[in-house]
């Protein structure tokens, strides 16, 4: 087991928080389009260039992770330090001459969310199922069938969707990954992190 850190954007805390996200997906790092392997699972290459290379997942089943988000110093009376997911509607407690740091920058003494990572896999983005863009945080927009004629929906086509989940973590992707060249339309390899909520651990060592 090893524990390590983990960035989310403020709307993929509030998702945790809610318990509506167990899942995340990673880009897998490689010189080229090709071959990923992950938890003993090989991924056939798009090219014979790669075969037999490597490539380590950044985090295995039973690792802890701590959750690095959007954090600042507060006054006094909040604790000491503020996330910005628990203030987006109001103004936050921050300290005078204060903003807002980057999650990045986030030190292990202030996380306050701790995951174990339970499974973890590798497959092409595009790749994702219903359930699975759920599991990421994506709710989708649902159909009423409030329009339904002889017993089938025309607003739907009978999908149960104005618009799917997988359609949402689409955006969210491109939102997160297109200006790093990995937009949903290059359908990267991902590393897919299932984890559950956990406590903090007693003992925590680099």
């Amino acid at each position: 087991m090893m524990i390590k850190p983990i960035l989310f954007s403020t709307p993929m805390v509030l998702a945790i928080l809610d318990g509506r996200k167990t899942m995340t997906r990673r880009v897998v790092k490689t010189d080229r389009d090709g071959l990923a392997t992950a938890a003993g699972l090989l991924v056939e290459p798009d090219n014979d260039w790669c075969a037999g290379k490597l490539i380590k997942p950044p985090y295995h089943p039973g690792d802890i992770l701590w959750v690095r988000e959007t954090w600042g110093v507060g006054i006094q009376a909040s604790g000491g330090i503020v996330f910005k997911a628990n203030f987006q509607d109001k103004r936050a407690p921050l300290a005078d001459g204060q903003k807002w740091r980057p999650s990045i920058f986030m030190p292990r003494e202030a996380a306050r969310i701790w995951l174990r990572v339970t499974d973890v896999r590798v497959e092409r983005v595009q790749d994702i199922t219903e359930n699975d863009a759920m599991a990421e945080g994506c709710s989708g927009v649902v159909c009423e069938h409030s329009n339904s004629i002889n017993g089938g929906c025309s607003d739907c086509m009978n999908t149960g969707w104005f618009e799917p989940p997988e359609l949402e973590f689409m955006d969210l992707w491109d939102k997160l990954n297109a200006k790093r060249g990995y937009g949903w339309h290059t359908n990267p390899w991902v590393w897919v992190i299932g984890f559950e909520r956990c406590g903090k651990p007693q003992e925590v060592t680099p």
